[in-house]
């Protein structure tokens, strides 16, 4: 969902891929690689494109399929931790998770924060 939203964007902008690398600091074969969904970009990048295409993040990440801003000021405006362990989780897998890993993944988190229950 995530490749076909950010080139669906990018064109509505007007935007080569180069152009949209400039804005970010990145090379085009960053951006490339994204709308072919070979990689994925981290959270603040996400956040980034968001508010470049003046979007919601949700929606470029295919969480929801309102594509209108939320409020700077608003707390759900930033992707909530939940979804940005998922990308984290994504790209060290490179593929979706399954229920297992997340629970496993879960668990050393909570060892390695030290969070109790």
């Amino acid at each position: 969902m995530f490749p076909e939203r950010l080139k669906k964007e990018r064109t509505k902008c007007k935007l080569t891929q180069s152009e949209l690398a400039k804005k970010l600091g990145l090379t085009q074969q960053a951006i490339g690689k994204w709308e072919q969904g070979v990689a994925e970009p981290d959270i603040a990048t996400i956040n980034k494109l968001a508010q470049i295409f003046d979007c919601n993040p949700n929606y470029l990440l295919g969480n929801t399929n309102n594509s209108s801003p939320i409020e700077t000021n608003n707390v759900s405006s930033k992707l909530s931790t939940e979804d940005a362990l998922l990308i984290a989780i994504r790209n060290m897998l490179g593929r979706e998770p399954t229920n297992e890993e997340l629970k496993k993944f879960l668990n050393i988190s909570k060892v390695f924060f030290d969070i109790k229950e």
